[in-house]
């Protein structure tokens, strides 16, 4: 959508296509409603548009403008748009900021048209098997679409997200942190701030166990500076108190939200990235890292947990061998991963050099790109066969 938010542009990942007109494969489309209308709404010209294509690929509300075309189309869904818009809850009927609480009229409507087009999906592609999903994955089930699931994981363009030389690592830093001391290890942590409640939908991330390894391994005599970024989200408030309160205050450094390829310097530069410690999936943040050869402290959900019966995306599903990860999930996990790997630089860099080995072996854009291909022709021939 033209007006969305401006990480959703292309010109977020690839900056030189805000120097002239778009190329003529990329379309911009205005967006179709507004606060007091449902979100999806849309005009004549844009479905006609859109049954010029011989398959669709949809996400957020394109699901439902993709089931009114009368095409083959794929669902792949990020996040809210399964685990919030198909269902009703708080999140999807209440405006909860700013305060005080009102009522989203429009969306009452939207979890019924949400769940009418998943059932005309030709496919679901999804990828890591991914914690805070496991009602929607239910739900799946429940409506006999299991068997629509496909997998299919982020892609990353390997080369724009790659690694710097060594010795660029220090004079990068010092460009990004000029007026700060900073002490190695550099920790990354751009993921979103969510921990204060567990059954956020939107993406509870138990950032809060990060800080209290943090400090325990401050009080050890552990170094570091830790780098999070500010996004405005409401838990960034309790975040920043709960650091003061642990006394690592002056170890850490809140930047500002930036454009997806603003991310690739920070990523050179760290000695880690870290991410979330429950949704136990892969998304955008550790591939991006480990592209660029910096390592990935998460919780990857490799098991099946309790209330995951018959609903388990399992990752080898999607990979033949996991990738090379610094995986922890509690407090006392993350500390010891803290005290090693992450704290001896040799054992640290051999962790990034095999997660750029695994990236360019599985994610890199030609592979996937295969893999797509491959998706869209099993769809075409299944819907020409069902005909």
């Amino acid at each position: 959508l033209a007006d969305s938010h401006p990480q959703h542009h292309p010109q977020a990942e690839d900056p030189e296509l805000a120097e002239g007109p778009l190329p003529d494969w990329i379309v911009p489309v205005p967006r179709q409603w507004r606060m007091w209308q449902m979100r999806d709404r849309s005009s004549a010209g844009l479905i006609d548009s859109l049954r010029d294509c011989d398959i669709l690929h949809a996400h957020d509300v394109g699901l439902i403008w993709a089931s009114r075309t009368g095409k083959p189309f794929a669902w792949h869904p990020y996040g809210s748009d399964l685990v919030v818009w198909t269902g009703y809850n708080r999140d999807l009927l209440i405006r909860m900021h700013p305060f005080p609480p009102l009522p989203k009229w429009p969306n009452i409507l939207l979890p019924a048209h949400m769940r009418r087009a998943m059932d005309r999906a030709d496919g679901i592609l999804i990828g890591w098997h991914n914690n805070l999903w496991r009602d929607a994955y239910a739900m799946i089930r429940r409506r006999g679409l299991w068997d629509r699931v496909i997998r299919y994981a982020l892609a990353i363009d390997t080369e724009k997200f790659a690694p710097v030389a060594p010795a660029r690592r220090d004079a990068l830093l010092a460009e990004l942190l000029p007026e700060a001391p900073v002490s190695r290890p550099l920790i990354f942590h751009p993921t979103r701030q969510y921990f204060t409640r567990p059954s956020n939908p939107y993406g509870y991330k138990a950032n809060d166990r990060l800080y209290r390894a943090l400090a325990a391994y401050a009080r050890q005599g552990g170094t570091f500076t830790l780098v999070v970024c500010e996004k405005g989200n409401p838990d960034e408030a309790a975040a920043k108190r709960m650091i003061a309160e642990l006394g690592i205050e002056a170890r850490v450094r809140w930047v500002p939200e930036m454009p997806r390829h603003e991310l690739i310097r920070w990523y050179q530069a760290a000695d880690l990235t870290v991410d979330s410690f429950f949704t136990g999936a892969i998304g955008s943040v550790p591939i991006e890292a480990m592209a660029c050869g910096c390592p990935v402290m998460m919780h990857l959900q490799t098991e099946p947990a309790p209330g995951d019966a018959g609903v388990f995306l399992d990752p080898r599903g999607l990979y033949p061998e996991l990738p090379p990860l610094v995986r922890c999930r509690t407090d006392e996990e993350i500390l010891a991963r803290l005290i090693d790997p992450v704290a001896r630089p040799e054992a640290l860099a051999t962790v990034g050099r095999a997660s750029r080995d695994w990236v360019l072996r599985y994610s890199g854009l030609e592979s996937m790109s295969r893999r797509l291909i491959e998706i869209y022709r099993g769809l075409l021939v299944a819907r020409q066969q069902a005909a």
